[in-house]
């Protein structure tokens, strides 16, 4: 039996036989392959490596001039397309007196001219060159362009010393000019306004805009010296300009509101707001505002502040 199961599982045909040595064949053909093929070369010289180096180097070097030639070709491009607009002109000008569309010949875009001209109207005066930087949204390459060709007109002429002592001695026919500054409302200035006021640059003018509209407008024109950075002296200077319009106050329904809204305004902190609100949920709606008395949280001073920015609608 064992001799059967041999002859059997280990026996070839012709055929079988023929395939196999024909197998064996082509996987040693495909073994030799790659060394029938490949090239006999001698090992390089120390001349051709030493030429080898100097040609990488060189190469190198070229490509990095080119680099920082077309880098630099491209960031003078960039400059004076930023710089510089195809129908701008030059020409020098008082920026006190340039009309809108004068602005628009120099470069500056429409919007930043207009905003120039409103600053102007409200009351703003650019004394000098540097004064063009206050203006938000013109560009820094427009203002370094622009600057040379400035030129503004005295506000009064000076006086020589000849002229000094007409003036000391006819003093009767001199009179002293003083500026009344025209009021504002301090309630819908805008911040090109507030720029016109001494003392007042741009990130005040900000801060200002800001806690007027965190509290929903001003009721009295005390609360605008709580405004952060703005020190007493400046704000005893312009108090005089100051005026409250018509425009309503913004006010919070505190039947309505949760902890987080109330505790967006300037005049509430987050225990104030959370014993409303949970004073409200055992008590029920407020029927008016001055039932928030009742809340202890709450002390009167805080509450007498905070009463005309309330309702229970």
């Amino acid at each position: 039996m064992s001799k059967n199961f041999v002859k059997d599982y280990l026996s070839f045909t012709r055929r079988e036989r023929i395939g196999i040595i024909v197998l064996i064949i082509l996987i040693v053909f495909i073994f030799l392959l790659p060394s029938l093929f490949r090239p006999h070369t001698s090992p390089p010289t120390t001349e051709e490596i030493a030429a080898f180096h100097s040609l990488a180097r060189s190469l190198q070097e070229n490509k990095r001039d080119s680099v920082i030639q077309r880098v630099q070709s491209v960031g003078i491009a960039k400059s004076v397309t930023e710089s510089y607009n195809d129908n701008a002109a030059l020409f020098y000008f008082d920026p006190n007196l340039l009309s809108i569309e004068d602005w628009k010949r120099l470069g500056v875009k429409a919007r930043t001219a207009l905003t120039i001209k409103r600053y102007v109207s409200k009351g703003g005066h650019f004394r000098t060159a540097d004064d063009l930087s206050k203006i938000y949204g013109l560009r820094e390459q427009d203002l370094l362009r622009l600057k040379p060709y400035v030129r503004i007109a005295p506000s009064e002429k000076k006086m020589t010393d000849k002229d000094s002592t007409k003036r000391k001695v006819d003093s009767t026919s001199y009179t002293r000019k003083t500026w009344t500054p025209t009021p504002i409302d301090i309630n819908s200035a805008d911040s090109i306004v507030l720029l016109g006021l001494p003392g007042i640059g741009a990130k005040l003018a900000s801060r200002i805009i800001h806690f007027r509209d965190r509290l929903g407008g001003f009721y009295s024109i005390d609360q605008v010296k709580e405004t952060y950075g703005l020190s007493d002296s400046t704000f005893e200077r312009i108090r005089a300009v100051l005026v409250l319009g018509n425009k309503p106050l913004v006010r919070i329904d505190i039947n309505q509101a949760d902890a987080a809204r109330l505790k967006q305004h300037p005049y509430f902190t987050w225990p104030m707001a959370n014993a409303l609100v949970q004073y409200r949920k055992e008590h029920g709606r407020f029927q008016k505002v001055d039932d928030l008395a009742g809340v202890s949280a709450i002390l009167p001073d805080q509450l007498k502040r905070l009463i005309p920015y309330l309702s229970t609608y």
